[in-house]
Order: C-alpha cells, then sequence, then structure tokens
C-alpha cells in the first residue's frame, strides 16, 4: 500500500509486485492514511472477489 496525490487529495493505493491494483473505500481510511504517513507497513489478502468489487483484509506488518 502507498499514499499518491490525486486531484488534490491523498489516497491510498493498493500495489501488487510494484503495479497499481485500486484503491481502499472505508469509513477508516482516514486513520489508515494517517498511519501510512507515520511509518506503519500494511499488507491487504483478498477476502472476496464480486465483479469489479475486491474486498480484502488489511493488517498492519510493520510499525
Amino acid at each position: 500500500m502507498t499514499l499518491e496525490a490525486q486531484g488534490g487529495a491523498v489516497v491510498i493505493v493498493l500495489t501488487h509486485q510494484g503495479d497499481k491494483a485500486g484503491g481502499i473505500a472505508s469509513a477508516s481510511t482516514n486513520r489508515l492514511r494517517e498511519c501510512i504517513e507515520l511509518g506503519t507497513v500494511y499488507e491487504a489478502t483478498v477476502t472476496s472477489i464480486s465483479g469489479g468489487q475486491v474486498q480484502v483484509r488489511i493488517k498492519a506488518v510493520r510499525h
């Protein structure tokens, strides 16, 4: 996961092997972004796929 500026906002971008895989839409996005800015590294695991919507479980792997 990385942070990226898009249209004047900072968004959370999921990557897979260096390629953009998508973004995060969640009520906890602001808190997650703050933690990434403070250096926490996260890993996302796909839990379900329905059409273009992919659900992931996110966990911290390094603080």
